[in-house]
């Protein structure tokens, strides 16, 4: 396990990521090897960054914080010399009173030839202190230990009133330590190609060369792509996007003209696709990724859990939740401003965090019995023809067992499960890597394990390590077959061509049983469309003036959240910031007017939450994240409700709609963003019956609500047209499946998960750009048109966009089931 984490040197904590959030270390296992690597975050008035700290030395240590022996015994030697009755203490149990202690040790006649001052022994929070009646201190040292769990006695001498006392701490030893670390360099990014270009054997259509660039999340510096030996990018970072690759790969083919597309796919990998006209067909050459800064590595420690003491923390609880794990580290001057100069030169403690170590459910005593493969199985042998595109299957089988040793066993029986009990066994010196000679160990063969003995001396701590290899199986010829995953390009070969059979399929009749000369649909749904231009004018001195725009609100500092536990909210100007969420037991509040709108009585029904700017209140709704968003701006462009029946096995339910979206604001450097979400769920009947219907019930998965899509939207004072598709599929059995497509790229998407299901596409979580009240608070206005709109509502929108210039909209909204 390989964990990366980030030490706050400013905070002396570990984080999960360099924005701040913080670290949830999971569960530690006893018996594992724990790769922790660290890096390094300081605090400056605010602003995070991450930072090179310089280390002499470090250690990461697991253990239990303060925790005293529970059993034992200890004895004291007090002066210089060897250790005889004179100067040693007998056995003293591990909790000793602190009266015992002190007789025990006045018992003594002589330290260091002289007579031995009477000491006083008092016990202070657990720890012993002992002063001698002459204020010296002659010498405290522990010479015999049987204390457990493993623990340790830190004796230390202090001065008090000009005269020297001890003080004495029974401690547990650490559950585990790694006290050297190493440098890690993350990985750098990759290029490979996913399919070569080229051409069809009829030269009918052309195939473009698609190459991937992997970014990995861990990497840091920089770097560029290279082409051929000269050609190079700009400088590019981990944080590249679509947008900045694609700017680099127009300057890097600049020469020859080429223009390749780049699609993002998960976090840090991008499809690079030359697919225009000048290098559509070419079988390019990889890309190559050349580091330009190298990154320093991460300061990594590897935490071995396989110790004694951590097996007998677990013997007194499992889990034991009472553990901590500390990093220590003496920090040395790397010429740098940190964020704590004093820490320069010494050793400090750089976070200590609560973690949970528990118990192992495999371990290494356990050994499964082999499954039985009957020699002559009750089936007809089948014979394939030999011919050269066969294959030869089967290989030998390996078995190497953990290093073998203790310094008392002489014999080693080990578990290898061949189905064959037939071997061949090599035993090798781990310190030397010789083989041993076949007569200087014995082996015995028995059904699924083997026994090794017989060496001439017993084997120290994991001397040998033992390796076996089957004679078998048995290797047959069998027919050369592959699955579709493992022939490079095979799938994007098949979806292109799928897709242009559905495309010719779309234009012409099916035949067969029920097929008829022209192509039907089961439901042809009729979706309205939809003008709109809000908020609504606001009426000042008379004249219709610009109305405000609200903005999405994080409920954290300085934003306060509180409850409404009042019949009227106070006034927005006294709330700047704020976010109000109803109380337990009120379901209604008063929220007063503003120089936009009259003052009017909500219902908890309307809205999720309140957040005010300053200047008005608007309502809201709120995310997992934090955030709050204003509902005045959510708008639906259409909703589905489909049944089984509709949808039934064999048919699709295809959608596509566009929408036209501007920000016209007073202010042209404002802009905005809208999340188009498409929801999935199913009518909630009321009492669980039928067919009162209460409401929707949201597809989720995980606790969140699953979408079949959402896609981020940018707003601004030009008119955009969105177009967007979405397609259900009801297989022959029933299965549901699902794709999307996002301004004209297709990908699978979550499918319903019910057949009776339903469907909505809207636009909420709107936001605006910051502003400070010294520019002026944000007015404008939305405007919305989704398909062909007509009437008073489109005559605003036509007008300005000037749609109705050219003749139809260029604009779609239909929906089928076919």
């Amino acid at each position: 396990m390989k964990l990366n984490i980030f030490c706050n040197v400013t905070q002396r904590r570990a984080e999960a990521t360099s924005t701040g959030t913080l670290l949830t270390w999971p569960n530690f296992t006893a018996g594992d090897r724990v790769k922790i690597g660290i890096r390094f975050l300081e605090q400056i008035e605010g602003s995070r960054n991450e930072r090179s700290l310089g280390l002499k030395s470090g250690k990461l240590t697991l253990g239990l914080i303060d925790a005293q022996p529970t059993s034992g015994q200890l004895s004291l030697k007090v002066g210089s010399g060897a250790s005889s009755a004179a100067n040693t203490t007998p056995l003293v149990p591990h909790n000793v009173s602190p009266t015992a202690l002190a007789a025990t040790i006045n018992v003594l006649s002589t330290v260091s030839g002289g007579p031995l001052s009477p000491c006083v022994v008092t016990l202070s929070g657990g720890t012993y202190e002992i002063a001698f009646a002459d204020g010296t201190t002659p010498g405290l040292t522990v010479v015999q230990n049987t204390l457990t769990p493993t623990s340790f006695a830190r004796i230390r001498t202090r001065e008090e009133n000009g005269a020297g006392l001890y003080e004495m701490r029974l401690m547990q030893a650490p559950l585990a330590q790694a006290p050297l670390f190493t440098r890690e360099v993350p990985p750098a990014p990759t290029i490979e190609t996913v399919q070569d270009g080229g051409a069809d054997e009829a030269l009918t259509y052309l195939i473009p060369e698609i190459q991937r660039l992997t970014i990995p999340a861990l990497f840091r510096g920089s770097f560029v792509l290279r082409y051929g030996e000269f050609a190079k990018s700009p400088i590019l970072g981990p944080e590249a996007d679509d947008t900045t690759l694609a700017d680099a790969l127009k300057t890097l083919f600049a020469p020859q003209g080429y223009v390749p597309t780049v699609r993002a796919e998960e976090q840090g990998s991008f499809l690079i696709v030359f697919e225009d006209e000048e290098s559509i067909g070419l079988d390019m050459a990889p890309l190559t990724v050349e580091v330009f800064t190298a990154p320093e590595g991460d300061v990594t420690f590897d935490l071995d859990l396989n110790t004694r003491e951590v097996f007998d923390a677990l013997r007194a609880a499992s889990p034991r939740k009472d553990c901590y794990l500390e990093f220590e580290a003496e920090v040395c001057d790397d010429g740098q401003n940190p964020a704590d100069s004093e820490t320069i030169g010494r050793t400090v403690t750089l976070f200590q965090s609560l973690v949970t170590l528990q118990r192992e459910l495999n371990w290494s005593g356990l050994a499964a019995a082999a499954n039985v493969d009957w020699l002559r199985p009750p089936t007809n042998r089948s014979y394939v023809p030999f011919t050269l595109d066969h294959i030869l299957t089967g290989q030998q089988q390996a078995f190497v067992a953990p290093a073998i040793g203790d310094g008392e066993a002489t014999e080693f029986t080990l578990d290898h499960n061949f189905p064959d009990g037939v071997c061949q066994v090599v035993v090798v010196e781990n310190a030397t890597g010789r083989i041993l000679r076949d007569n200087e160990y014995a082996v015995h063969l028995v059904a699924g394990s083997l026994t090794v003995g017989g060496f001439a001396t017993v084997p120290t701590t994991a001397q040998y390590t033992i390796s076996a290899t089957a004679i078998g199986p048995e290797s047959v010829f069998q027919a050369h077959t592959h699955t579709i995953a493992q022939i490079t390009g095979l799938q994007a070969i098949l979806d292109t061509l799928g897709g242009r059979v559905e495309a010719l399929e779309d234009m012409v009749a099916v035949s067969g049983a029920g097929a008829t000369a022209e192509k039907g649909w089961s439901s042809s749904i009729i979706l309205p469309p939809l003008a709109d231009v809000f908020p609504a004018m606001a009426k000042k001195a008379g004249k219709l003036v610009l109305p405000p725009l609200p903005r999405a609100r994080i409920a954290v500092t300085p934003f306060a959240v509180a409850p409404i536990d009042a019949d009227e909210l106070p006034e927005a100007a006294s709330a700047t910031g704020a976010v109000y969420l109803w109380h337990e037991g009120r379901s209604e509040v008063y929220m007063p007017g503003d120089s936009y709108r009259r003052g009017r009585l909500v219902k908890q029904a309307e809205a999720a939450a309140f957040m005010s700017d300053g200047f008005y209140w608007w309502l809201a709704e709120g995310i997992a994240s934090g955030s709050y968003y204003p509902t005045e701006m959510n708008r639906v462009l259409w909703e589905i409700a489909v049944s089984p029946e509709q949808l039934a096995p064999g048919r699709r339910l295809k959608v596509n709609w566009s929408f036209l979206l501007a920000l016209v604001a007073e202010r042209p450097e404002l802009r905005g963003t809208y999340m188009l979400r498409v929801r999935k769920g199913r009518p909630a009947t009321e009492g669980g019956g039928d067919p009162n219907i209460e409401g929707i019930t949201w597809d989720s998965a995980e606790d969140a609500e699953q979408l079949l899509f959402e896609q981020k939207l940018t707003l601004t004072r030009a008119a955009v047209i969105h177009e967007f598709a979405a397609e259900i599929v009801r297989a022959a059995n029933g299965d549901l499946s699902a794709s999307k497509t996002i301004y004209g790229k297709t990908t699978t998407a979550a499918a319903p998960q019910q057949t009776n299901f339903i469907l909505r596409a809207e636009l909420s979580r709107f936001d605006l750009t910051n502003y400070t009240e010294p520019t002026g608070l944000p007015v404008g206005q939305v405007y919305l048109a989704c398909g062909k709109p007509e009437g008073d509502a489109a005559d605003p929108i036509n007008k300005r966009f000037k749609l109705d210039a050219g003749g139809d909209a260029p604009m779609v909204l239909s929906a089928t089931i076919s």
